[in-house]
């Protein structure tokens, strides 16, 4: 992985990780599915070594639950509650 590869999925996987969490702790809420597990995991262990590569904390990993009451909790759900609930595109592949 080069660093920029990194720098994109650092930045793109750690919105999406958010997403799932929000799809996935408020199913009520979201107006949008949950990936599937496996998926998931393959995208959490990318942007863990995207983390590692960079040089910098995995946050969107270590939050226990959803960060409702943070500015990036607050962000993914608006974006899912919305009236055109969308992820935020990405690839698996390198």
């Amino acid at each position: 992985m080069t660093k920029n590869q990194a720098e994109k999925i650092y930045t793109l996987f750690g919105w999406r990780i958010l997403e799932e969490k929000f799809c996935y702790y408020y199913p009520n809420d979201a107006k949008i599915e949950c990936t599937e597990d496996v998926e998931y995991d393959k995208m959490e262990e990318l942007y863990k070594q995207a983390c590692g590569k960079l040089e910098v904390e995995s946050v969107a990993c270590n939050y226990v639950g959803f960060p409702r009451d943070l500015p990036c909790g607050r962000l993914v759900m608006s974006k899912m509650t919305g009236d055109n609930p969308v992820k935020t595109k990405i690839s698996l592949k390198i």
